[in-house]
């Protein structure tokens, strides 16, 4: 015959023998930084002597009753911004869809997101760690920054951190972004569906550097992958100057694009002066439609869950401990969603109208 099975080991158990609170155990075996490191050590020591294991039971149990009771407050996230103005980064494509999402999330979960300004006078690095920890604040969120491969130099082994997009390059942190590859893929094969067989990409190289070069690379895979003849090619200016009318209209002129694949509002007043309707003419699908009201067709980044998930991942870092920075930053990618809008059309075989330029 078998032993009769043992009972558990619990948490009063190691307490008791520890002679420190469970309270005190929950929190030392998850980590907490509120226990110092050497109780830590003690309560772990002796938890694996009497060989305890943590309930999957009672931790299904805590998660069910944290869904079900109203969250108390916790603490306050940072959204890290570094404009030049303290409101500067609500200027930036879908942030502040990002912010109002984070926002909710944070509240159902007991915390609360407020922007952290960097640049305000007299902050240096070091102060501005010492401000964030005075304020008791465990979790970061790095705003898309000004620019792309942007370094941020801060005491980060106090913290929790990721980073909204791929703008942050120097320390890599797990990152919660739109996977700009795929929904540029769904891009393309929504106008090769709807009968666009001459697509052209236009768009300023620093906008897409700031995707990592997303959406120029999944845009020339599926171009040649598809292009029955001379494809059009793309127009990403390096020089933010350079992405001008004369240039769009030059490039436009010489390929003849059937559809334009674009962030930038001003290829409709290009198009305009050009003398070229859209759809009719030729159609223009948005690499991410930032106005929801707006009548463009082309790809809705789902803004508002990565600003959910940015929350969730956050958070779910602060309980575990988990500070500083990872030695192999994790991404997580949200798939884009493909919005009909009404400035491309289904493309019959037969002859288009001919455009005088």
């Amino acid at each position: 015959m078998g032993k009769p099975d043992q009972k558990r080991v619990t948490q009063s158990d190691i307490a008791r023998m520890a002679r420190v609170s469970q309270v005190a155990v929950s929190l030392a075996l998850r980590g907490h930084p509120s226990i110092p490191e050497a109780t830590k050590l003690h309560i772990r020591a002796i938890a694996d002597r009497l060989g305890y294991v943590p309930d999957p039971s009672l931790s299904v149990l805590n998660a069910y009753r944290n869904s079900v009771r109203p969250p108390a407050y916790r603490s306050t996230l940072a959204l890290l911004t570094n404009h030049e103005t303290r409101e500067g980064w609500k200027g930036l494509a879908s942030a502040s869809q990002y912010f109002d999402a984070a926002c909710l999330r944070a509240e159902e979960l007991g915390y609360k997101v407020e922007p952290f300004w960097l640049r305000e006078p007299g902050m240096t690095h070091l102060n501005a760690s010492r401000i964030l920890v005075a304020r008791g604040i465990q979790g970061i969120i790095n705003a898309p920054q000004r620019r792309a491969r942007a370094h941020l130099n801060l005491d980060w082994s106090r913290f929790s951190v990721i980073s909204l997009g791929y703008t942050m390059t120097r320390p890599a942190f797990h990152a919660v972004a739109n996977h700009h590859f795929r929904s540029m893929v769904i891009l393309c094969r929504r106008l090769r569906a709807l009968g666009y067989r001459r697509p052209g990409l236009a768009i300023m190289g620093a906008l897409d550097e700031r995707v990592d070069g997303n959406w120029s690379g999944a845009f020339l895979s599926e171009q040649r992958k598809n292009s029955t003849g001379k494809a059009v090619p793309v127009l990403i200016p390096a020089v933010p100057e350079d992405w001008n009318f004369s240039t769009f209209a030059k490039w436009f002129r010489k390929h003849r694009p059937d559809c334009i694949v674009t962030i930038h509002q001003d290829v409709f007043i290009f198009l305009k002066e050009l003398g070229v309707s859209v759809p009719s003419d030729v159609g223009v699908a948005m690499c991410n439609v930032t106005n929801p009201s707006s009548n463009h067709s082309g790809i809705d980044e789902n803004s508002a869950l990565i600003g959910r998930a940015a929350v969730d991942l956050v958070v779910s870092m602060i309980n575990r401990n988990e500070l500083g920075i990872p030695v192999v930053p994790q991404r997580l990618l949200v798939e884009g969603t493909w919005r009909p809008g009404a400035t491309v059309q289904r493309v019959t075989a037969g002859p288009r109208r001919a455009i005088s330029l």
